[in-house]
């Protein structure tokens, strides 16, 4: 499972997504991108099945690889995002777009697998 977990996480969704409206609206038409508004859903759903995958693992692990994630999240729109389009991200910068998203989709992988472990001991 923690592998799983890893594997998972590493994939890091909320940046992908939102560099993929980036890349559409700035570089070039992407064509399977006209379900846009769907990709929100998608990522829910990617952090709740996260969530319920982390609640068979340590909370130390849940937390060291999160902490992993959010760094890397910080590290990806530097490298990619060019700056003459940072204003696209206003008021905030890129960067911390994208680490308040990271954020967010850690805190609804955090409260499912709370649930996912409180939910077993409600039910007895």
């Amino acid at each position: 499972m923690r592998i799983l977990f890893i594997i998972l996480s590493l994939l890091h969704v909320p940046f992908v997504i939102t560099y993929m409206e980036y890349y559409e609206r700035f570089y070039s038409e992407l064509p399977w991108f006209e379900y846009g508004n769907h990709f929100f859903i998608f990522h829910i759903v990617f952090a709740v099945i996260i969530g319920v995958i982390a609640s068979r693992i340590p909370l130390r692990w849940f937390i060291i690889v999160n902490a992993c994630v959010v760094l890397t999240h910080g590290l990806l729109p530097a490298i990619l995002i060019s700056e003459e389009h940072a204003y696209w991200f206003a008021p905030l910068t890129p960067v911390t777009v994208m680490v308040l998203s990271a954020l967010v989709y850690i805190a609804i992988q955090g409260i499912i697998r709370w649930f996912t472990l409180k939910i077993p001991k409600l039910i007895r």
